[in-house]
């Protein structure tokens, strides 16, 4: 039985995204398919980083699920072990990058900021 609402991470081709480098980023919920949030599965390679941005508008979470991740926030600095996670507010400028000598994988939901 095929059902749309199922989504298989394998199947879903790899994209890199700008200003990220040395990962691959799966696209699980893309903005077509829920308005209100974007949600990816990556990879990042041992060299894997990405150059600091900002996201307008919008809140971003990363869950480590494999491996370690640095992250860096507003110019502090976490690092992130399997089960943690790090939430960017709207505006704060970021990047992050591999801390461990294997693949991370991680999980990134970009939603929609709220005004409350």
């Amino acid at each position: 039985m095929s059902d749309d609402r199922v989504i298989r991470i394998r199947d879903i081709s790899p994209i890199l995204p700008a200003l990220h480098y040395d990962l691959k980023s799966r696209r699980i919920v893309s903005d077509a398919e829920a308005k209100s949030f974007k949600a990816s599965m990556v990879t990042l390679d041992p060299s894997g980083r990405s150059d600091p941005h900002v996201h307008a508008g919008v809140a971003q979470l990363y869950l480590v699920l494999k491996g370690e991740m640095g992250v860096q926030i507003a110019g502090q600095e976490f690092r992130l072990k399997p089960g943690e996670a790090a939430l960017i507010k709207p505006g704060e400028k970021h990047c992050n990058f591999n801390v461990f000598p294997g693949e991370t994988d991680y999980l990134s939901i970009t939603g929609m900021a709220t005004t409350n």
